[in-house]
């Protein structure tokens, strides 16, 4: 038995597939796959003479008709198996076609990669920008009101005092420092040109004492501020206009019209070592 595939039909019979489909429904004959690709729907050489016949067509091009012979999976000893050089061909140019469209893709999608990064780097940078200026600006609100809270507690505590004792000592003062009050000349501790540190007060001039020592502590607790200018960069010292002895330490620097602040802690814990390391820390911004 001889097998025929569909597109070879509708050549032969100069019809196109949905017509000769419904020729083969008319008629009752269906399709069946070929034994050796299951994808190429055939029917028999009979079968074609026979629409042809019916429908009153003349078969084109017999000598170009394909037959494809019918065999079995299963050879006999005396029959040649079965040849599948026609079909190879088309798996492996199929399977080529597939690998270069999986190396366009590979290509493509590491391009879309690369523009994510480039999309998501800015955002990530100003994301973190706006994330300083929220902790920068609550910080500033925080020590503002603590700084309100403080004065005016003082204040209500030193007018409650007087109130009550008109007789009595009047009260000590308070050991804050009213840092509004303090002259514009800031004390400068720099490291100087004989590789030591030397503190100078706009009030006593070069101080004697060297840094870290207790006297050192005893001169800062007295101070709202001062300037430092270390090896390694050079920054402002501050605390909040009334400086308790529990008021923390902020190393400042303003870059480029932008204010930059380091925490250096409480009074104890300002030493040169922290000084430089907040200098070197702010110096490394410009």
């Amino acid at each position: 038995m001889t097998l025929v595939s569909l597109t070879d039909c509708c050549r032969l019979l100069v019809i196109d597939p949905k017509t000769l489909r419904r020729w083969l429904s008319h008629s009752g004959m269906s399709a069946q796959p070929h034994p050796l690709d299951a994808r190429c729907k055939c029917i028999t050489r009979e079968q074609v003479q026979q629409l042809a016949a019916v429908h009153r067509r003349t078969l084109a091009d017999q000598e170009g008709l394909h037959f494809h012979p019918e065999t079995s999976a299963l050879s006999t000893p005396g029959m040649s198996a079965p040849v599948l050089s026609d079909v190879l061909p088309d798996f492996s140019a199929h399977i080529a076609s597939l690998s270069k469209q999986l190396v366009g893709l590979q290509a493509h999608v590491a391009t879309l990669e690369h523009q994510v990064a480039l999309l998501v780097e800015p955002l990530l940078l100003f994301l973190q920008w706006r994330t300083s200026q929220a902790e920068f600006s609550q910080e500033k609100s925080l020590e503002s009101a603590q700084d309100k809270s403080s004065e005016f507690s003082q204040e209500k505590s030193l007018e409650s005092s007087q109130d009550k004792s008109l007789d009595k000592e009047p009260a000590l003062p308070s050991p804050s420092i009213d840092r509004r009050k303090h002259p514009h000349v800031l004390p400068l501790v720099e490291y100087g040109a004989q590789g030591n540190y030397v503190m100078i007060s706009p009030e006593q001039g070069l101080l004697e004492f060297s840094p870290d020592s207790p006297q050192w502590f005893a001169w800062l607790s007295t101070l709202p501020s001062f300037r430092f200018v270390g090896q390694h960069g050079r920054l402002t010292a501050f605390r909040g206009y009334q400086c308790s002895p529990s008021t923390p330490w902020w190393a400042h620097r303003q870059i480029r019209n932008r204010s930059y602040k380091r925490r250096l802690g409480t009074t104890a814990f300002v030493t040169i070592e922290s000084l430089e390391l907040a200098a070197a820390s702010l110096q490394a911004l410009v």
